[in-house]
């Protein structure tokens, strides 16, 4: 067990793509707590971070926030990337568009876009949509299940299976290339919605706003951290994960046992359906490097 000291949400969230994932808290002290399966981070409203679990594991995630500067004086670079703030994207119509599983092991990849208008604003807010990286499994499937059911028509998701994903990174050469593919997809899906029209006469000119990923050449901004800045964004961000884990609960029943999220602890998984002789095109990432290395 290890504790750090004046630790803030925000400082955990790299660790969303080491298999880290927000689970429900259980006392009233606890601010959020995180868990991957094999260790628990329970952060408290006085800023302690607490850390649990196997001693090997427990000094592994130790190692990765050692570095770590909590002070809460500590200086931030400012981004390059000019973007509008949350208050002028949440006055104007737009499209928004995110996409997960993306740096996971298993599983293929979930693409979403939301149609925003501000009318919509205060209703979102009232379902708890804001950035899917702090809230639990289990509120964002209660969330998408009632953005579903209100704002249907108003969204497109592409939800790509493993299989699917390798012959699309196969064909096209490269992940940055499916992905452009994808997000454009989504959004040209959308436009074409006739929920639509009573809000903007020329679909096509609603500009298309995409949370901003390495080579994305799609969308008439990019924006970095884009679900604390659009809901449109953080919406569609919602939906795709509720995708995504549902994904991986057909993955996991088809295999067997729970795969693993995140792009760590993955090798046992591996063995595992290799022992079982089945394909694992069907199940991973094939170009991921520990797949790769696996093979």
């Amino acid at each position: 067990m290890v504790s750090f000291v004046n630790v803030k949400i925000d400082d955990l969230l790299f660790l969303h793509d080491k298999g880290f994932r927000f689970v429900d808290i259980k006392s009233e002290f606890e601010s959020q707590r995180l868990s991957d399966g094999s260790v628990n981070l329970v952060l408290y409203k006085s800023g302690k971070l607490l850390i649990q679990g196997p001693k090997l594991l427990v000094d592994k995630i130790s190692s990765l926030l050692i570095n770590k500067d909590f002070s809460p004086n500590k200086k931030t670079i400012p981004k390059q990337e000019a973007s509008l703030s949350s208050n002028e994207w949440n006055s104007k119509i737009h499209i928004g568009s995110d996409e997960t599983l993306k740096g996971d092991s298993f599983g293929g990849l979930v693409v979403c876009a939301f149609f925003y208008s501000p009318s919509f604003k205060d209703e979102l807010l009232n379902l708890g949509v804001r950035d899917s990286k702090k809230i639990s499994d289990s509120q964002i499937k209660s969330i998408a299940s009632s953005l579903s059911k209100r704002f249907e028509g108003f969204f497109s998701i592409k939800n790509i299976f493993p299989e699917e994903y390798n012959n699309l990174v196969e064909n096209l050469g490269s992940v940055t290339k499916v992905l452009n593919k994808l997000h454009l997809e989504v959004y040209n899906s959308l436009v074409s919605e006739k929920n639509l029209v009573s809000y903007a006469q020329d679909l096509k000119k609603i500009v298309f706003v995409v949370d901003k990923f390495p080579g994305c050449s799609v969308g008439d901004f990019k924006i970095i951290s884009g679900e604390s800045s659009s809901l449109a964004i953080a919406a569609a961000s919602i939906i795709a994960r509720s995708e995504a884990l549902k994904q991986m609960s057909l993955l996991s029943s088809n295999a067997g046992f729970r795969l693993p999220m995140g792009s760590t602890h993955v090798e046992k998984a591996l063995e595992i359906l290799s022992s079982k002789g089945v394909d694992l095109r069907l199940f991973a990432k094939l170009h991921f490097r520990n797949v790769k290395k696996f093979l």
